[in-house]
């Protein structure tokens, strides 16, 4: 419809007189291109999951913008800054105390939502979007770009700016500087955080109904659910007592008191008192699980893809660190990189030897481990689990990824072993639960790396 949408399809001119009228006004104004994607959301979960589907949308192509004098675009680079995982938890946790719940909503359209500020910006439009009238009257016909249409580099950060206008038009504020897209809605002592379109409520449960109802009269949102799936984690929340978590509150360090420096575990040398458990094993508490099986799994699939390795023996193995000393080299197959975008030639042995003993005889060095090519995506898909639900894996990924350019066959021992314990521990979770009033909580801070 004419004058409604992401352009206006009724102010229709030739990109000719346009950028003639802008440099005879000496203004700087933006051409680019409008494409039509399709893709499948979810590839990663099974077949007949609600959350697989089909999605299509009209996008900007951002990297081909240019100004009247086809030179390349500058933007405003506002730069969206979406909350951090660590408010997502803090939330979580929020959401865990007495009579507080969590709810989650998307926003339709999100960045269509806010209009498309800085230089004018007019796009071409896929031929079979011509509307019949401009068909025989037009050579490149162009349209006003209105709205921050997904693609441009600038459509977060306008995106951001509306939604954080018309959210603290209705109570909320900002929680902190330091933790964009997070807010406090002082009234209602609610915590609310924005990621792109994703909405994340924790209030009384009998606030709830006011809270989205007056996001809604600002924001245009789907109907907001309970806490399932965020960001790619399922979460998972149930109400048990304290009796059924005892395994995790006797882990907690306040009941394990550090001895004294250079101490001797024995009480006459100064060893460290025993302190009585003060929980009660009768009390409620709310648990939230972190369950990313399925990304578990799909990061054994990757690596198997990439490197040709049978998924069937990875096999598994009871920590993510590689004894050097014991561990057996991984043995792949002479083609190992068969994934989409790598080679797959290798290199001839040499002196008639065979190319496993020349593999062998290789020295250890930058660029040497067969694994090299691949070795970047993987470990980056790892790091999103490790950095969410599964710190276990926090140190051996991090300590291999500052290894990336300068990769070697140790290194192929070290990824290898790391996918062997991820395809050991599959099912394991990080969970989380809360059985005090916020009066009786307190934070707990860690200095050092003893606990990493």
């Amino acid at each position: 419809t004419k004058g409604i949408g992401a352009w206006d399809e009724g102010n229709v001119r030739e990109a000719k007189s346009v950028r003639e009228e802008s440099r005879q006004a000496g203004k700087t104004v933006h051409f680019g291109r409008i494409v039509e994607l399709c893709h499948e959301k979810g590839t990663e979960l099974a077949e007949g999951d609600p959350e697989r589907k089909m999605k299509g949308r009209s996008v900007l192509l951002g990297d081909n913008v240019k100004d009247q004098d086809f030179s390349w675009a500058e933007f405003c680079e506002l730069g969206s800054s979406p909350p951090t995982m660590e408010a997502a938890k803090a939330l979580d946790a929020y959401g865990s105390l007495p009579g507080y719940s969590v709810k989650t909503g998307d926003a339709r359209g999100a960045y269509t939502q806010a209009l498309l500020l800085g230089a004018e910006t007019w796009v071409t439009l896929p031929e079979n979007r011509w509307p019949a009238s401009w068909k025989g009257k037009f050579n490149k016909p162009v349209v006003r770009l209105v709205l921050a249409l997904y693609g441009h580099a600038d459509a977060g950060g306008f995106w951001e700016a509306h939604c954080e206008e018309k959210l603290m038009s209705v109570g909320w504020t900002r929680l902190a500087e330091e933790w964009q897209g997070v807010y406090w809605h002082e009234a209602k002592r609610a915590m609310l955080i924005v990621y792109v379109d994703d909405f994340k409520l924790a209030a009384l449960k009998k606030d709830h109904d006011g809270l989205w109802k007056s996001i809604r009269s600002v924001i245009d949102m789907d109907p907001e659910a309970l806490d399932g799936r965020f960001l790619g984690c399922s979460h998972e929340r149930f109400t048990t007592t304290a009796r059924n978590v005892i395994p995790m509150l006797d882990n907690h360090p306040s009941y394990h008191p550090r001895q004294k420096q250079g101490g001797a575990p024995s009480a006459e040398a100064g060893a460290a008192p025993t302190v009585d458990k003060i929980y009660d094993p009768t009390r409620k508490v709310e648990v939230v699980v972190y369950n990313m099986e399925r990304f578990a799994k799909d990061c054994v699939s990757v690596f198997c893809q990439l490197s040709g390795h049978d998924v069937d023996k990875v096999g598994t193995a009871p920590t993510p660190f590689l004894d050097e000393a014991l561990d057996p080299p991984i043995m792949l197959e002479e083609e190992p990189c068969k994934g989409k975008g790598h080679s797959s030639k290798t290199t001839a042995a040499t002196n008639g030897s065979s190319s496993a003993e020349a593999g062998a005889t290789q020295g250890v060095g930058a660029g040497t481990g067969k694994l090299s090519q691949i070795a970047c995506k993987v470990l980056m898909k790892i790091m999103y689990i490790a950095r969410f639900a599964r710190p276990d894996l926090l140190r051996a990924v991090g300590a291999l990824s500052c290894m990336i350019t300068k990769w070697d066959s140790l290194c192929d021992r070290k990824l290898f072993r790391i996918i062997k314990f991820i395809n050991g521990s599959l099912a394991w979770r990080q969970i989380g639960f809360i059985g005090d009033s916020p009066d009786e909580l307190h934070l707990g801070l860690f200095s050092d790396a003893d606990f990493a």
